[in-house]
């Protein structure tokens, strides 16, 4: 779960700075420290689903539409890795 908090964190900032805000002007919005919010966008924090719900909102995306995404990237990698495997290429086993 760990990635994907990760990966989170660099969505929101893509999509922050691609709307020209602050973390302090997005932090406001949700109601929480400039802190808390870079957190989040660093990974360091999982930011809980209602939490999610919001930052959506304030960004402007869909909350299904980005974890499907981030599945469907995952289950490519996944997929890459096994063919390696099973091609006799060493790969480690943690990402």
């Amino acid at each position: 779960m760990r990635a994907a908090v990760q990966e989170f964190g660099i969505f929101i900032k893509q999509r922050r700075l691609e709307q020209g805000l602050t973390q302090e002007e997005v932090a406001k919005r949700l109601g929480i420290s400039q802190v808390a919010y870079g957190r989040y966008e660093l990974g360091q924090r999982d930011p809980g689903l209602d939490l999610i719900y919001q930052i959506a909102d304030v960004l402007g995306f869909s909350v299904p539409e980005f974890f499907a995404g981030y599945m469907e990237d995952r289950m490519k990698r996944y997929a890459l890795y096994q063919g390696d495997r099973n091609n006799g290429n060493k790969i480690p086993d943690k990402e």
